[in-house]
């Protein structure tokens, strides 16, 4: 998973709005392995927050990893493939979040899978080293299976260790991440320095469980990355800024994506629109399905502020939350969800400060949002690749009561 509890979350979520029951085995900041029915290549072209989708083949105790005659006898009965090419390309990424680990065990899955593809005549395989070793764990990433033709022509094994198990399989798809950055770098109007990144923002959209054909806003829409990503999913989107500017860009943007990708994104012009998000019921005629945002509102910092300026930045910020709120509650539908960014600062004191909206949430008719059966989330989620940046995103998903 590539950003933790908030791709923990979004799978949830995709898995909950399509009706599919699954249960959650267990998991680590890096892997979840769970027992569902899933459609692999729905979800890789849906969900922003993985990297990798595979089967779990055979599971394994630690004694059973400590003696290789019982690694073998373990791993002999079960099949990771029903066919195979006399030069097959292969490869094997491990995974463990233990920090001492006997670093030779990776070693061990490697000779195991190598003796296993001569056995089953295989004499030309090609085994393809991974691009990063660490002293734990050994990741093929998704970039380069793409680029070697690992997924369709050859094979990569999985190996994860978590909480005391080993879980073993093959890898049936990877998320294609030259999509996402084409999105970004490729269309008229860019702002790396404070537009949201595209997986973010598809995550967002995903967390708002809306399906084709439902009507999302963003009422903080900057250059359109979160309506891009809706739109993708075949979402209806809805778009203001206060920023007259912002909004000129969001519509080139929207109108290149559809463009490029085929879609058609229905009366753009109309649907994204100049408004100050504290009046935002003045210009909509129709309530919304649900709601996906980012207006953390702050300048960029060039420095790591001190506990004091943080303070002062996020009073401020806050006040704007809590004016906004009941007049994007206003236009949500009921049952229909929010889902919000709210800002951290690091300060100079590797401290982090934000602000508490408890109140302005209950105000506004909005409570944090539960699963049916799932796990429950502690709001905001943060996401985890962002811990030592001097602001990062806390995302809140809240439901209209």
């Amino acid at each position: 998973m590539a950003h933790g509890e908030l791709s923990l979350a979004e799978i949830v979520n995709y898995l909950e709005s399509s009706g599919s029951e699954y249960q959650i085995i267990s998991r680590s900041e890096q892997v979840m392995i769970m027992d569902a029915y899933l459609d692999v290549n729905d979800a890789m072209s849906k969900l922003g927050g993985l990297f990798k989708i595979g089967t779990v083949n055979c599971t394994l105790d630690v004694k059973d990893v400590l003696d290789e005659g019982r690694l073998e006898n373990k791993l002999n009965s079960k099949e990771y493939y029903n066919w195979i090419d006399d030069k097959v390309r292969w490869c094997l990424s491990f995974y463990s979040d233990v920090p001492d680990f006997e670093v030779n065990i990776p070693d061990r899955f490697q000779d195991y899978f190598r003796q296993r593809l001569r056995k089953d005549g295989v004499k030309k395989a090609k085994y393809i080293f991974p691009k990063k070793v660490g002293k734990i764990n050994r990741e093929n990433i998704s970039d380069d299976i793409i680029k070697k033709h690992i997924i369709g022509e050859g094979l990569e094994f999985l190996v994860s260790f978590i909480s005391e198990k080993y879980y073993v399989g093959v890898t049936q798809e990877v998320v294609r991440n030259q999509e996402f950055i084409n999105r970004d770098l490729c269309r008229p109007f860019q702002n790396p320095k404070e537009s949201i990144p595209p997986k973010i923002a598809r995550i967002m959209v995903n967390l708002t469980g809306l399906s084709a054909g439902d009507r999302l806003l963003d009422p903080f829409c900057g250059i359109g990355t979160i309506l891009q990503e809706a739109s993708i999913l075949g979402l209806q989107v809805f778009g203001s800024d206060i920023n007259r500017k912002c909004i000129s860009e969001t519509i080139s943007n929207l109108k290149w994506l559809s463009e490029t990708y085929n879609l058609e994104i229905r009366d753009i012009s109309d649907r994204i629109f100049t408004a100050d998000a504290t009046q935002l019921s003045k210009y909509m005629n129709e309530e919304i399905d649900g709601i996906a945002t980012e207006p953390i509102l702050l300048p960029p910092l060039k420095r790591f502020p001190s506990e004091d300026e943080a303070e002062n930045m996020l009073h401020t910020v806050g006040k704007t939350y809590e004016t906004f709120l009941p007049e994007i509650s206003n236009v949500l539908k009921k049952g229909g969800k929010l889902v919000l960014v709210t800002p951290y600062i690091r300060t100079n004191k590797h401290t982090e400060r934000s602000f508490n909206l408890k109140e302005a949430f209950k105000n506004s008719g909005l409570i944090p949002y539960s699963h049916h059966n799932g796990p429950q989330f502690e709001y905001p989620i943060r996401s985890s690749v962002e811990k030592n940046k001097k602001v990062s995103r806390g995302i809140h998903v809240l439901e209209k009561l």
